[in-house]
């Protein structure tokens, strides 16, 4: 019951993604792909994907706490019944993109969230997040 409750709530995060992404224009979708996929990642306790779309000094910050055996789970209680949505995007360089996002969490709680991102290897990695 438990894991259907998180398949379904990871799938409708990624469904508001995808809308979101859908009606956002500016930064390169590689990008968004990247930020969509770090907050799916957020929600679902999922580090090896949270680690994968950090850039290496910001994956090196939080290495600690990666690697902290209780943070999976963490995760997955801070983030039980968040959404996410993209409110604006742009590509600021070449290979730097800026994307804003908002995640909604329970009793009404907004959190404004700001990314910044580089083009690595074969895709965009966080490299900045306020």
């Amino acid at each position: 019951m438990k894991r259907t409750r998180r398949m379904f709530l990871i799938l409708t995060l990624l469904l508001i993604g995808a809308i979101g992404h859908a009606t956002t224009r500016g930064a390169d979708a590689d990008a968004l792909d990247a930020v969509q996929d770090y907050l799916g990642a957020l929600v679902a306790g999922d580090v090896e994907r949270v680690r994968s779309n950090l850039g290496a000094a910001l994956s090196q910050q939080r290495s600690a706490l990666l690697a902290n055996p209780d943070y999976p789970e963490s995760l997955r209680r801070a983030y039980a019944d968040a959404r996410f949505r993209v409110t604006h995007s742009e590509q600021i360089a070449p290979d730097r993109a800026r994307v804003d996002a908002q995640l909604f969490l329970g009793g009404n709680q907004i959190l404004n969230v700001q990314f910044v991102l580089e083009a690595q290897g074969f895709g965009y990695k966080i490299v900045y997040e306020n």
